[in-house]
């Protein structure tokens, strides 16, 4: 092989070899440019999250205002029994002694049919209320009053 050969072997090498490089280059940008991205989107996610909890007030108790609150029991099992449901209450302790049935009430030692003081039996498929789970959703809007929004039963 000529001196001329060897180098122009040597020089299509090395462009083989830069065209590989830049390949490599090109698909690690691209990775690069794609994980940037998600992170951009992931950081403005988490910007707007923390914008939207700084705007939502907390619970609100006393007054007219009206707060929203998931409630959830394990204590209680069986077909017909709730497992969990969503009231509009005033505070913590009002959601806490709310029966996902409406025309159920806590009357300081068992539920009760509502204005007749007769005791459900089975506590109609619902825990005590020191044993409710309540977690805190939201301000309700100034038309909604209280009581259940939903509940679901097993």
């Amino acid at each position: 092989m000529s001196k001329t050969e060897a180098v122009s072997k040597t020089v299509e090498e090395l462009q083989a070899a830069w065209k590989a490089a830049q390949k490599r280059s090109n698909a690690a940008h691209a990775a690069w440019r794609d994980a940037f991205r998600e992170s951009v989107v992931a950081y403005l996610a988490l910007n707007d999250a923390r914008k939207l909890a700084e705007q939502t007030p907390g619970p609100r108790a006393g007054g007219c205002a009206m707060n929203i609150y998931m409630l959830a029991q394990k204590h209680v099992g069986g077909k017909g029994t709730y497992v969990s449901c969503v009231v509009v209450a005033a505070s913590e302790s009002d959601a806490r002694r709310t029966h996902p049935l409406s025309c159920v009430m806590w009357d300081g030692v068992e539920w009760v049919y509502e204005g007749l003081s007769v005791p459900v039996a089975d506590a109609g498929g619902w825990c005590p209320p020191d044993a409710v789970e309540v977690s805190f959703v939201g301000v309700a809007e100034s038309s909604l009053h209280p009581g259940v929004l939903c509940a679901t039963a097993v």
